[in-house]
């Protein structure tokens, strides 16, 4: 439970600024809805917890495919808002879906809003919904992966491109890395490019990690040797 607190609490200076954070929507489209729009549209989630879609900012001619975005533990899609105008830039859509269990915002605590951890004066986060089976998390980065697969060959239909010619990248954060990792070992057909910063892909045993930390430690004060 420590290394966990210590997790929440390490994501929360990405989290802070949530709540304030711009959104992310899509441009007017004379087409019905895309596969990842309609996505988007069938998950009730609050802001900024929702699923983001953006589109390429260059020409229709000069685009070069899509990211699929995972983010972090107790963070929600709108981690990618900063990064994703650099993605766009580079004539990228950007697709980031909520991780299950993400979905609640960021409770105010100090409100009487439920908390299962605190890392502010004011907010925090409820895990009460978050998923302890494995199975939940790969059923997902399936569903998504082929959501951002569909999106892609949609793109490629409407603006007249060769769909061989694009690109389909995975990218994620801390527990986003790790699933960015599993979608590109599990699909290797499927992506391009995959990209993983921080990946978090388990916590250990809590108390062997504690007794390494105190070794060195215990062993200068003459308690111990290295061999205990």
């Amino acid at each position: 439970m420590r290394l966990l607190t210590l997790l929440v609490v390490c994501s929360a200076q990405i989290s802070q600024g949530f709540r304030q954070s711009r959104p992310a929507t899509v441009g007017p489209d004379d087409h019905d809805a895309s596969p990842a729009e309609e996505y988007s549209t069938r998950r009730k989630h609050s802001e900024p917890c929702r699923p983001r879609l953006l589109r390429s900012a260059c020409p229709n001619a000069e685009f070069r495919g899509l990211v699929l975005y995972f983010h972090g533990f107790t963070a929600c899609p709108s981690q990618v808002d900063d990064l994703a105008p650099f993605l766009t830039a580079a004539c990228l859509d950007v697709f980031a879906p909520t991780i299950p269990g993400h979905d609640a915002g960021l409770p105010n605590c100090s409100a009487g809003e439920f908390c299962s951890v605190q890392f502010s004066a004011d907010l925090g986060h409820d895990l009460r919904e978050l998923p302890t089976s494995s199975s939940v998390y790969m059923d997902f980065v399936h569903e998504v992966s082929d959501v951002a697969s569909r999106e892609l060959s949609t793109r490629a239909e409407r603006l007249n491109l060769h769909l061989e010619t694009l690109e389909l990248g995975v990218l994620g954060l801390s527990l986003g890395g790790s699933m960015a990792s599993y979608a590109a070992s599990s699909q290797p057909q499927r992506f391009t490019r995959q990209l993983q910063v921080n990946p978090f892909f388990g916590m250990g045993q809590e108390d062997v990690d504690a007794n390494l930390k105190d070794c060195p430690q215990k062993v200068a004060q003459g308690n111990e040797t290295k061999a205990d």
